[in-house]
């Protein structure tokens, strides 16, 4: 009977600590915690384009892990677009938008005022919306991207810094300093130029619709301000580094003439990079800003955290140094 007894008592020690273990262990790796909540992405340009591209994969990272519906919206980086696709996701009544600042605090106050009113929770990514943030970050409202002042103002002192660039010299700048806080990043750029005396020869983003429009102006732009000024070293490119690169290429002048740096990785640029034409890009880190956008979106909707400020850093890469991420690039990573 004794026998009977322990062995019984042993049994239920078992079963019991079975049970509490499995308590204790949390949820099961199928358990979606956060199943339910809807969140739509702003992604930026098109499905083609890789820096939307890494946004989007960093976004569908978080959703698989977590257990949210995503929906994602495409504007060609337009600023009316982006505005029409907001008051359309607020009808839709998404539990959360990520949006992107690039229409400027102006023109979107209103609609967020609108959103957060309906009980939507807001937040940004690429581009910060301060004023904005600083009212509505209780409820939400954060910013995960570069600080875009400081991001211009590193990619010209990291190519000054590379270099040994002598002060004075001259710098063509291509940019979009006219463009609400999207502009901030060439503002840094040419804050930084000024502080070496450089001689800068500026042009501003042509602002046309279509990037084949863009392109063309801005290459031309490119050629006739080279012809203009051979005696140039540098290349500041905030409108789109790739453009210049295929530019100097078609323009049969060679790697080695001039230094050009510009945002951001892709497999093209990259091998840009191999090939001599592009010699220093900065690195926003976008699948950080697809991630992280709407991981915090989910995080303030189940639990109410205040929004979160998350600079995602710059890395700055040369051809010396792009092999340590080159496999990343290419899996639309980095």
């Amino acid at each position: 009977m004794n026998f009977i007894l322990s062995h019984c008592k042993f049994l239920l020690s078992i079963t019991i600590s079975i049970v509490l273990i499995s308590s204790c262990a949390g949820p099961t790796e199928n358990t979606k915690p956060y199943s339910g909540i809807s969140i739509l992405l702003f992604a930026g340009g098109d499905e083609e384009n890789s820096f939307s591209a890494i946004i989007v994969k960093g976004a569908k990272a978080a959703a698989q892990e977590m257990g949210f519906d995503l929906d994602i919206v495409y504007s060609s980086w337009h600023n009316n677009t982006m505005i029409r696709q907001f008051k359309e996701a607020i009808d839709n009544e998404y539990d959360g938008i990520a949006m992107m600042g690039h229409p400027g605090e102006e023109a979107l106050s209103g609609l967020i005022d609108e959103a957060i009113r309906k009980n939507i929770v807001v937040t940004s990514l690429n581009v910060d919306l301060p004023g904005i943030r600083s009212e509505y970050q209780d409820l939400g409202f954060g910013y995960v991207g570069a600080n875009q002042f400081n991001a211009g103002f590193r990619l010209v002192e990291s190519t000054y810094n590379k270099y040994k660039f002598d002060d004075g010299i001259k710098v063509l700048a291509f940019g979009t300093k006219s463009i609400p806080k999207r502009g901030e990043r060439t503002i840094g750029a040419l804050a930084a130029l000024k502080s070496h005396n450089a001689e800068v020869i500026y042009f501003e983003h042509p602002g046309v619709p279509t990037f084949e429009e863009q392109e063309k102006l801005h290459l031309a732009a490119l050629q006739e301000l080279l012809k203009k000024h051979p005696d140039t070293t540098f290349i500041f490119d905030d409108i789109n580094v790739r453009s210049a690169s295929k530019g100097l290429k078609k323009f049969g002048i060679p790697p080695e003439a001039y230094v050009l740096s510009g945002f951001d990785l892709s497999s093209s640029t990259l091998l840009d990079m191999k090939n001599g034409y592009i010699d220093v890009v900065a690195d926003q880190q976008p699948f950080l800003q697809g991630y992280l956008s709407v991981q915090q979106i989910a995080l303030t909707v189940k639990w109410n955290f205040g929004g979160l400020m998350v600079d995602t850093g710059q890395g700055i890469v040369t051809l010396e140094t792009v092999g340590v991420i080159e496999n990343l690039v290419e899996d639309e990573v980095r």
